[in-house]
C-alpha cells in the first residue's frame, strides 16, 4: 500500500512540474520575421527600420535602427503574456512590448520615457 502512495505522489509531482505554457503555444503561430519603416518615436514619424522576430521557442527579439543607433530588446518565452489570440505583451525590467497580430503586426515598445511604435509586415 505504501508503494502505491509513493507512485501516486511521484505522478502528482510530475504533473505539477510540467509547464503548459499556452502563451508560447499561441505566439509560435506567428513565428517569423516582421519588418517595416513606418515607425514613430514619442508620437512623431522617424526615419527608422524595425524588425521583430518570433522564434519557434517563443522567444521574441526586437531591433530598431535609427540615427546611427540600434535599440535591442529580447524576451524569453516565459515572459510573453497572451492577452488574446492575436495580442501579446512582455513587461520586463522596466521595458514593455505590445504585439498585435490582428492585421500584420503592430507593435508598441516602451523603454522609460521612450516610446516606439509601428506597423510591420511578415517577410
Amino acid at each position: 500500500m505504501s508503494n502505491l502512495f509513493k507512485i501516486i505522489f511521484v505522478v502528482f509531482v510530475f504533473i505539477g512540474c510540467t509547464n503548459n505554457n499556452t502563451s508560447v503555444n499561441n505566439i509560435i503561430k506567428y513565428k517569423g520575421t516582421y519588418t517595416g519603416n513606418d515607425i514613430t518615436y514619442n508620437g512623431s514619424a522617424i526615419d527608422a527600420v524595425a524588425a521583430i522576430t518570433v522564434e519557434e521557442s517563443g522567444k521574441v527579439t526586437l531591433e530598431i535602427k535609427w540615427s546611427n543607433q540600434t535599440i535591442n530588446f529580447y524576451a524569453d518565452a516565459d515572459l510573453v503574456k497572451e492577452l488574446s489570440n492575436t495580442k501579446f505583451e512582455v513587461n520586463s525590467a522596466g521595458q514593455y512590448l505590445s504585439l498585435d497580430f490582428s492585421s500584420g503586426l503592430f507593435f508598441i515598445y516602451n523603454q522609460g520615457s521612450y516610446n516606439y511604435s509601428g506597423n510591420l509586415t511578415k517577410q
